[in-house]
């Protein structure tokens, strides 16, 4: 057994035990195997072959196995979005791999579904050669009639009465159809007499597969099919009319034309929103946003995830519970993260920023970003990047009459910042940074070509302090003025701050190091434990054993 084998089946294994003691499954970092995407993802199609040895480790395997599929394809999808040149080959390796064992029939069929869950619920772009496999893979094992066919899929239980759940409960499932199958399911939704139901067409526009939003374009450019459009539908177009590609504005701008002919334009309502809250950065630029808002009678809680340099990750929403179950929840994350309440202005000068990232990536935008408008009490966002020089020319002119001791107690206390929880993980935990941590332990290899990418990550942590409340955010002043010494050093890495981040990344690679090795030892020891020659006691046992059952 090779040794990337062993080490993917002792995360397995590890996995399982914890998910048996009733405690949930072990966040990603604690999962990842230290090996490139496409070697963990092979293992991963390999296990789809011994569904029976699996089996016998572990009631929770499948749970386990869905775990770490899901890390792996969660960490590839990072990387392919930071355009990561070796995450692009891996990825297109990736689906190659994948596409031949969907070809070929190979792997269970159970597992390969939820492989390809994953795919549909990580929005992860796939090329023609797959996409056509998985409909090759998809139509040989389902039925040709189109009734049973979504009845297996569930897609003829009766769907929920809100617009949105109508999309978060089919639209994964629907990604995987043929066009012919997407454009009749589509069609049913305009049939029906429940307005949120129609209502609900307008955000098939911003599927992730561009397949089933293209036959939603078709459908609202039919005049028969625009007259069931309400004018809460107009106000979603003209909405998410800036995220979509050029290309597909220009038919958008049409519909809209030609709605507004009989439609007027919904207007909101009151605010549902109850309380809004935002987390600190992360030691990849990642922050948590998140609100809760009432509905009918029962309480939503909402989150979103923003990432530096690639926009916006993730955009999700929990099912309707209480007031009481949502502030629950929100106190459980708290435990892990530091997430504060902030003010409704904070939302409004944040995510039209990452929503132009998004779109300068050519991300699809998710059609719950909606909500978040409707919720917020806000029309629509148009993609625009966060002023940064305005912003850091305002805070130094706000700043000024600050004494010259302050400013020196500010930078000293740069140094002291990982030891709160607000920048507690802030380091370079990927690769690169490792290497760059070899080439010079100055610090200046891992600053000096991260430098925009720190800038923002302190003018974004300013932003954050000034429109949060709450002891364990760091005051605004002083986080202006970490920023404002970021971009006028001329050596930052020799900042206190910035040391103290050097010194962090440093100890982690070392670490990282060590268990590498130690898990390399014991695969050793193991391998010739199991390779070495058998002893005296051994042998005595094989003989007798041989002689009872001759006898």
């Amino acid at each position: 057994m090779s040794e990337l084998k062993q080490r993917v089946r002792k995360c397995l294994a590890d996995i399982c035990q914890t998910l048996e003691q009733g405690k949930p499954a072990p966040e990603w970092r604690a999962m990842a195997t230290n090996c490139s995407a496409r070697d963990l993802f092979q293992q991963l199609l390999y296990l789809t072959l011994e569904r029976a040895e699996l089996a016998s480790l572990s009631r929770c395997w499948i749970q386990a196995w869905t775990s770490m599929t899901h890390v792996a394809l969660l960490e590839t999808r990072i990387w392919v979005r930071g355009h990561d040149d070796q995450a692009l080959a891996d990825w297109d390796f990736c689906q190659k791999q994948l596409s031949h064992w969907l070809r070929q029939d190979m792997g269970d069929r159970e597992m390969l579904g939820l492989l390809l869950r994953q795919f549909a619920l990580l929005e992860l772009e796939i090329g023609h050669d797959l996409s056509e496999s998985i409909r090759v893979w998809q139509s040989r094992h389902k039925s040709e009639n189109l009734e049973d066919w979504l009845a297996e899929n569930n897609l003829t239980e009766p769907l929920p009465q809100q617009d949105y759940d109508v999309f978060l409960s089919v639209g994964e499932r629907i990604g995987f159809l043929t066009r012919v199958r997407v454009l009749e399911w589509l069609t049913n939704l305009l049939r029906s007499p429940y307005v949120a139901h129609r209502e609900s067409l307008i955000l098939f526009l911003l599927h992730p597969r561009s397949a089933v939003a293209e036959q939603a374009m078709r459908l609202l450019q039919q005049p028969t099919w625009q007259r069931r459009i309400s004018s809460v539908g107009l106000r979603r177009l003209i909405s998410m009319r800036n995220w979509l590609p050029r290309g597909r504005r220009v038919r958008i701008d049409e519909i809209i034309v030609s709605l507004r002919r009989y439609t007027p334009i919904d207007q909101l309502g009151e605010s549902k929103l109850t309380h809004l809250m935002a987390s600190s950065l992360d030691a990849r630029g990642g922050q948590l946003l998140i609100m809760v808002w009432k509905q009918g009678s029962s309480y939503r809680t909402g989150g979103m995830v923003l990432k530096q340099q690639e926009g916006i990750s993730d955009i999700w929403v929990g099912p309707p519970s209480t007031k009481a179950q949502c502030l629950k929840d929100i106190k459980r994350l708290q435990e892990h993260f530091c997430i504060l309440p902030v003010d409704q202005e904070y939302p409004k000068l944040l995510i039209p920023h990452f929503l132009a990232i998004s779109r300068l990536r050519h991300q699809r935008i998710s059609p719950l970003l909606l909500q978040w408008f409707e919720v917020l009490g806000i029309v629509g966002w148009n993609p625009c990047f966060l002023p940064q020089k305005e912003l850091l020319s305002l805070w130094r002119g706000q700043l000024t009459s600050v004494a010259e001791q302050q400013y020196q107690q500010w930078e000293a206390n740069g140094q002291r910042w990982l030891k709160r929880k607000f920048a507690a993980d802030w380091l370079e935990d990927d690769p690169q940074g490792a290497e760059r941590v070899k080439q010079d332990y100055s610090g200046y290899a891992l600053i000096a070509p991260e430098k925009e990418k720190w800038q923002e990550r302190l003018v974004l942590t300013a932003l954050w302090a000034r429109h949060a409340t709450g002891r364990m955010a760091p005051d605004f002043k002083e986080a202006a003025w970490q920023a404002l010494l970021f971009e006028s050093a001329e050596r930052p890495e020799q900042l206190p701050l910035m040391k103290s981040i050097v010194k962090a990344t440093q100890g982690y690679w070392e670490n990282v190091e060590q268990q590498t090795l130690q898990t390399d030892q014991e695969a050793l020891l193991e391998q010739n434990k199991n390779n070495a020659p058998m002893g005296i006691n051994e042998k005595k046992s094989i003989k007798a054993t041989l002689t009872d059952q001759t006898i």
